[in-house]
């Protein structure tokens, strides 16, 4: 067996629209995806790898040290595969890319580097902070905040005070007051304008500007937490003339959605649209069926209730040796937008409209459309699928012909706790009984938060898991609907402080 690649790729500071075209590509395409605490969940999102290998850092709390990781980067390698260790801004920038190729090297192993947009650019640019100015800094100096952790290291504070550049801190918040005195007995004036710029790029991105001398104690008042940088310098004064960033609604808050079988989610993207940072949790796997048959001659209609059945579904066409022309002649329903944006990406415009749909429920919307008794509707599906839709279809007079696709299986959710480490979600969104169970047993502590979540359930089988625990859900739609779910719950967020 040859041996695989791997790539060493900057993700950017968190906005995914900052990926670059080559690490797009290279994150869609790999066979393994290894990535860290810092990494945007969207960036995760688009990869369709076999194996997704979380290594984060959090807190002080690691998932994996370092040498484990690179003795994950090699192994999978040495069998073949192409693999992507996916980095947060630039992998040469403070990001001990450096370290991970000289450990392939020494293995022998092939790599490649892809650059990425680095947060300390990024970021101040998203605060309105430009870096250099012809102005007020002809130069930029970027430097970790990691020094306080290591008693042997010191920094060069006389020259640093000294340059007439902007400094950026990265990692600053731990180290912050030493930073800031250091600097300031180093001869650079307490009056000199700083900036901390919180989740660099991101829908919670927040901004406190104060000076070397006040910064430190507006960061304890406003409760800046990791990760942030620290900006110094005469630029940060020209933030509130640059500023350009629109205040979302949601902005600032955090919500965990847990999903059951979908892939993606439109509500998912809808919470990030308005601002809110979202923690995206699969707390299944999905593993298609190979040995499954499909006679599309036999039925009038296809209804889809998920895009991993679409998806699955498109697969076993192209096994078959056929493509999108395979539905000619039927009736295609799709029982949410995210199911019809699956289908669109097929070719295919689903012929029910989605606001009957969403207002009669599936089953009396395929019967308004004129599919009476006793048509087939084929269902592709999910072997863990419940039975209500089933049941549905045959009190309307139709007859239900299910097809499992695919199996769903437990997510590995040991990463989930050094995520969360040192931070308090919003709100928690749970699609499922089972992700009820899931996700409380991987982070128990979720129940004894000091501020509670809002906890958000999309019908009555995971409301019954939530509140077998002792919490009462703050939102329950009128229907099991997930686009229904995110409505109630952005209204319900948009109502508190």
């Amino acid at each position: 067996m040859s041996v695989g690649t791997v790539f060493i790729v900057g993700a950017g500071p968190g906005d995914p629209g900052l990926l670059t075209v080559k690490a797009l590509e290279l994150v869609r395409t790999c066979d393994v995806l290894v990535y860290d605490n810092l990494m945007a969940d969207e960036c995760v999102a688009l990869s369709r790898a076999a194996e997704k290998i979380y290594v984060g850092k959090g807190s002080g709390r690691h998932m994996m040290t370092q040498e484990a990781i690179g003795e994950i980067l090699v192994d999978r390698a040495r069998g073949g595969k192409t693999v992507v260790r996916l980095k947060g801004g630039d992998p040469f920038v403070f990001g001990r890319g450096g370290e991970e190729c000289q450990t392939l090297g020494r293995a022998s192993i092939p790599f490649v580097v892809v650059p990425g947009v680095t947060a300390g650019i990024a970021g101040p640019a998203y605060a309105g902070i430009p870096v250099t100015h012809r102005d007020m800094s002809r130069g930029v100096t970027l430097v970790t905040g990691h020094f306080s952790r290591d008693q042997e290291v010191e920094l060069p504070w006389e020259a640093l005070a000294g340059l007439g550049h902007t400094l950026v801190f990265y990692m600053a918040v731990a180290a912050l007051e030493r930073a800031c005195s250091s600097l300031i007995q180093a001869g650079l004036a307490g009056d000199t304008p700083a900036a901390l710029v919180e989740q660099a790029t991101t829908g919670s991105q927040r901004t406190v500007t104060g000076t070397l001398s006040t910064i430190a104690s507006l960061a304890r008042e406003r409760d800046v937490k990791p990760p942030a940088l620290l900006v110094c310098g005469h630029v940060v004064d020209l933030q509130q003339e640059l500023h350009w960033l629109p205040q979302l609604p949601l902005a600032g808050r955090s919500v965990l959605f847990t999903r059951a079988a979908d892939r993606d989610y439109d509500a998912v993207d809808r919470l990030r649209a308005l601002g809110a940072k979202v923690i995206d949790v699969p707390v299944v796997q999905l593993v298609a069926r190979g040995d499954v048959g499909m006679d599309l001659a036999s039925v009038e209609a296809v209804a889809f209730t998920s895009a991993a059945a679409v998806g699955f579904f498109f697969d076993l066409l192209a096994r078959q040796g056929r493509d999108a022309r395979a539905l000619a002649g039927h009736v295609v329903a799709a029982a949410t937008h995210t199911v019809a944006s699956e289908l669109e990406r097929h070719g295919i415009a689903a012929d029910l409209d989605l606001e009957v749909v969403r207002s009669l429920g599936l089953a009396r919307a395929l019967k308004a459309h004129g599919v009476g008794g006793p048509r087939r509707v084929l269902l592709p599906r999910s072997a863990a699928a419940g039975a209500d839709l089933v049941t549905d279809l045959e009190r309307a007079g139709l007859e239900p012909v299910t097809l499992v696709l695919y199996d769903t299986l437990p997510a590995d959710l040991g990463w989930l706790e050094v995520k969360l480490a040192g931070r308090s979600p919003d709100a928690v969104v749970f699609l499922s009984g089972s992700g009820v169970a899931a996700v409380l047993a991987a982070v128990p502590a979720l129940l004894d938060l000091e501020r509670p979540p809002l906890w958000a359930c999309v019908g009555r089988l995971s409301a019954q898991a939530l509140e077998s625990r002792g919490i009462v859900p703050d939102v329950l739609p009128t229907r099991p609907d997930v686009d229904m779910l995110v409505d109630d719950l952005v209204e319900k967020m948009g109502s508190q402080p």
